[in-house]
């Protein structure tokens, strides 16, 4: 991913384009501009995906990294850190399966 081209700078463009959109009173390019914003949208999604995976693979290295030598408390520390990038990767994951799912079925 380049750099700075992360899920915020996807999310606004979004808004940008879908605000953009709604002062459109032409059909044909308020639907263009709309297709060009759900296409930001979806940039958004496997940019918020990707950087869970990041996260949730950083934890994992640290938690492997200290398992020998950690305290009990300090490894209930990493492993808490290791369930919550889960999560949250699962929840991203899920996202980005749903919008997909969407978007084929809108474009049959």
């Amino acid at each position: 991913m380049a750099p700075g081209y992360n899920s915020e700078f996807w999310r606004i463009r979004a808004e940008e384009a879908r605000a953009l959109a709604d002062q459109m009173k032409e059909s044909d390019a308020k639907d263009a501009m709309q297709k060009v914003a759900e296409g930001y949208e979806r940039n958004r999604l496997r940019c918020a995906h990707g950087e869970a995976d990041l996260a949730f693979n950083e934890s994992h290295k640290k938690l492997n990294d200290n398992i020998v030598s950690a305290s009990p408390e300090k490894l209930a520390v990493l492993w808490a850190s290791v369930d919550d990038r889960w999560a949250t990767l699962q929840r991203a994951r899920q996202e980005l399966e749903t919008h997909i799912q969407a978007f084929h079925k809108l474009n049959k």
